[in-house]
């Protein structure tokens, strides 16, 4: 879990850092994501000739999870670099703002690291309940971002989250919590035990394509929820931000992630409704949207294994929920005791009610293909 930035210390070094005046520097928190403390931050610039205010999106660097800060900013400079070198109106990019030593991020006295990007005016995140207009444009957008980086050599950009999406190693380390927790804890995630035993052997395909070199190495987002896509409605423009997770990687995650993230009406934190329906409508319009943009690099093992992807990313976040509820919620942030347990359950329900209507899924992303 993170902590807050420290007003007074940590912002009199920041404005040090970046060669500006505390006293024209003012933070606001922004309440998003899990694992980075996030803040925009306004500063006034006063001249004898002119009065101007400016504002920055100010991040702080959870050490703790992404613990190889200068590989995490070296893939994410690159890849925005080449983002911004195609010069497309509607498809934006971050902008690392460099300190004034010209370092793409700041490291206090304390040991705390921050990074400040362009702040994003006029744009807003993807919701849970957007229309199928704009879920075809997230598709486009995150299959516009791999496709824009398909020439980038991989050997180029670090892993800095090693088996991130490797379900051995999620298995091992579940296992492993499993030994160490409470017993109040591992009763009360009995249930998704059963699903996990019941849908485990199915995701595991992927992986040993991976392990026997038999799918593409790409330049990846890895967290392609929807909400890492801010877009503005005035401009037409989408961004794709949250870069922490570039690395190399396999397309199919990023597919699968995307789909996990808008195929459920509830939200991640919610206790799925029984009988839920899953929104087909959204998932055929984020499928156009992605295939159109990528269809020209997927080889014929990643078509055959996009529909795979769907079951599997949910199923590992449900693994990955469930074990940070047995290690007593050392990772992701909560906010009240059973979050990472309800999150595990949704995820976990997601993946068995996706694989129960499997011939569904394949028959849109065969459209989409197709088209």
């Amino acid at each position: 879990m993170t902590s807050s930035l420290n007003s007074k210390n940590d912002l009199e070094e920041i404005a040090k850092a970046y060669d500006w005046d505390v006293k024209q520097c003012t933070i606001e928190k922004i309440e998003s994501g899990h694992i980075n403390d996030s803040y925009r931050l306004r500063i006034t610039f006063d001249t004898s000739k002119s009065k101007r205010s400016e504002s920055y999106f100010l991040q702080k660097i959870n050490t703790a999870i992404f613990k190889h800060t200068d590989a995490v900013m070296s893939n994410i400079k690159k890849a925005c670099s080449v983002i911004t070198s195609i010069n497309d109106s509607s498809f934006d990019s971050l902008t690392i703002v460099p300190t004034k030593n010209g370092s793409s991020y700041f490291t206090t006295s304390q040991g705390t690291c921050y990074r400040i990007f362009n702040f994003l005016e006029g744009y807003r995140s993807i919701s849970q309940h957007a229309s199928s207009h704009i879920v075809r444009k997230v598709g486009s957008t995150f299959g516009r971002f791999i496709a824009a980086l398909a020439n980038e050599n991989a050997d180029d950009y670090k892993t800095t989250l090693p088996d991130f999406h490797n379900i051995n190693t999620r298995h091992h380390n579940l296992q492993k919590s499993q030994k160490l927790a409470s017993s109040k804890r591992l009763e009360a995630a009995e249930d998704l035990f059963e699903i996990i035993s019941l849908l485990g052997d199915k995701c595991i395909d992927i992986q040993q394509l991976l392990d026997e070199n038999l799918l593409p190495i790409r330049i990846c987002h890895n967290d392609t929820k929807a909400s890492n896509i801010m877009y503005n409605m005035s401009q037409q423009s989408y961004c794709v931000v949250d870069l922490d997770t570039v690395m190399p990687s396999s397309l199919l995650f990023d597919f699968g992630d995307a789909i996990r993230s808008i195929i459920s009406e509830s939200a991640e934190d919610e206790i799925r409704r029984i009988n839920e329906s899953l929104q087909w409508n959204l998932v055929s319009a984020f499928s156009d949207g992605f295939i159109s943009a990528t269809k020209h690099l997927l080889t014929d093992v990643e078509r055959n294994n996009l529909a795979n992807s769907c079951i599997l990313l949910p199923y590992i976040m449900g693994v990955r929920f469930l074990t940070d509820y047995l290690n007593e919620d050392v990772y992701f942030s909560i906010s009240y005791e059973q979050q990472n347990l309800n999150r595990a359950r949704n995820q976990l329900e997601l993946a068995r009610q996706i694989s129960d209507e499997l011939p569904t899924l394949e028959s849109i992303i065969e459209k989409a293909l197709t088209n």
